[in-house]
């Protein structure tokens, strides 16, 4: 008991003595913070950058330059004699359209041959130079400082994107071209720079000198731009079936020219068809290509045009002083109209070559298929076959409507490009955790 209150007394004076106690220290910091302190420590540094700074005022000079050209262009239109207000304010409104359409597709391609430098050496570069390990040694985790990077690398990379945005919304606000479309275009490019960073930061992480992962960031990013194009065309002809029938058609052998005999009836398809012995209805072989592209459309989404021509397609109100069709519609009016009708109309599914056979030759005898111009009846004259099964037919296989697929292939393309980014991520992650198991070759901690 006596020891027991010697203690007690002890604590109470030593207690008393020093005063209150110390506040605890602080605790690890959140996540959100790690990473907002990671991210500007980056940005910091890409601020005190020149080259940063370089690239950005020559982004802003060749976007003055693009739009002193396009007000160039349109004030030459006011020059064209002869041409009805109508008519005239049609081809500016089409020539506002594709000036939207290239300056949209210029900012995309600016843009993500930026992103790769902001982001392919930001683990490796530091690593280098022993500061990755300074941050490696803090609380941070692995996670908060992959994120502080990402982060940061693709704020750097959308000021491009927005910086190029202002001309776009100028032009889509003064001519009404859409805001659907231009927020929807803009959304996509700032994806398809986020997904290229990512893209960086697992190539940093994964190369251990800067130069490689640099080039390697920019073959993934232009094997990604061409490649699926490049495959698709490659493999068209294979997915193209031919085939091969027999069809009656009529041909003329004579001496005397039918089309200009006063004798013959010239509103006839044939000229003096059973008078003349020059008419023939022969057997000849007919053949037909149905494309099956229906199974490899999906490779055009791997670019990032394709991505972005489909999600900006025909979203614009119509401009109701304007005699045509809307934005974006196809009709070789619009690029991004174009490019995404090319890919809408892969998306169609053609019947095989037996169903299409079947089809073909679904006639009674002496017919041989629904593409015969004609056959020879029993008494021995020549019958004509009207061409509107044929047409019929024709319209149904080679001419099928594909504005159903218009706008509704590009998440495909970003459902992809976000599988890949989430591969790099997550390998990136796997690189940056300590304590490190096993060090490539000539990579260094500190």
């Amino acid at each position: 008991m006596s020891g027991n209150m010697v203690e007690d007394s002890l604590l109470n004076q030593t207690t008393s003595s020093t005063g209150p106690r110390e506040p605890a220290p602080h605790r690890l910091p959140g996540a959100f913070n790690a990473v907002e302190t990671v991210m500007k420590l980056e940005l910091l540094g890409r601020a005190r950058s020149k080259k940063w700074i370089a690239a950005m005022v020559v982004w802003v000079i060749l976007l003055t330059l693009m739009w002193i050209g396009m007000l160039a262009v349109y004030a030459n239109f006011g020059s064209h004699n002869g041409m009805s207000p109508a008519d005239l304010a049609t081809a500016l409104y089409q020539a506002k359209q594709w000036s939207f359409a290239l300056m949209l597709l210029f900012t995309l391609g600016v843009s993500l041959a930026i992103a790769p430098a902001l982001a392919s050496t930001t683990i490796n570069g530091n690593r280098e130079t022993a500061n990755l390990a300074i941050l490696q040694a803090t609380p941070i985790t692995p996670s908060a400082l992959l994120w502080g990077k990402l982060l940061a690398a693709w704020i750097s990379g959308a000021v491009f994107v927005l910086v190029g945005a202002v001309p776009l919304a100028i032009l889509v606000g003064t001519n009404q071209l859409g805001w659907t479309m231009f927020v929807k275009a803009v959304a996509v490019m700032l994806a398809e720079v986020f997904i290229v960073c990512a893209i960086g930061i697992g190539a940093s992480a994964l190369n251990s000198r800067p130069v490689a992962s640099v080039l390697a960031t920019y073959l993934l990013v232009g094997l990604l731009m061409i490649g699926g194009p490049l495959t698709f065309v490659f493999t068209a002809n294979a997915m193209t079936e031919r085939v091969e029938f027999d069809f009656h058609s009529m041909n003329y052998d004579g001496s005397s020219d039918p089309w200009s005999n006063p004798d013959y009836n010239q509103d006839s398809r044939y000229p003096g068809l059973n008078k003349d012995p020059g008419w023939k209805c022969e057997v000849e072989k007919n053949e037909k290509y149905l494309s099956h592209t229906n199974r490899t459309w999906w490779l055009l989404l791997s670019s990032p045009v394709a991505i972005l021509s489909d999600a900006a397609i025909g979203t614009g109100p119509h401009n109701s002083s304007i005699e045509g069709p809307l934005y974006g519609v196809p009709g070789g009016n619009t690029m991004l109209g174009f490019l995404a009708g090319r890919i809408a109309s892969q998306r169609l599914e053609s019947p095989s070559g037996s169903e299409f056979l079947a089809r073909a030759q679904d006639v009674k005898p002496p017919q041989l298929s629904v593409y015969d111009d004609c056959y020879v009846g029993p008494d021995g004259k020549i019958e004509l076959v009207p061409i509107r099964e044929a047409a019929q037919l024709d319209n149904e296989v080679f001419g099928a409507n594909y504005s159903k697929f218009l706008g509704q292939s590009w998440y495909w393309g970003m459902i992809f490009h976000a599988v890949l980014a989430a591969s790099a991520i997550w390998l990136a992650w796997a690189r940056l955790r300590v304590p490190v198991k096993r060090l490539p070759k000539g990579v260094r901690i500190a």
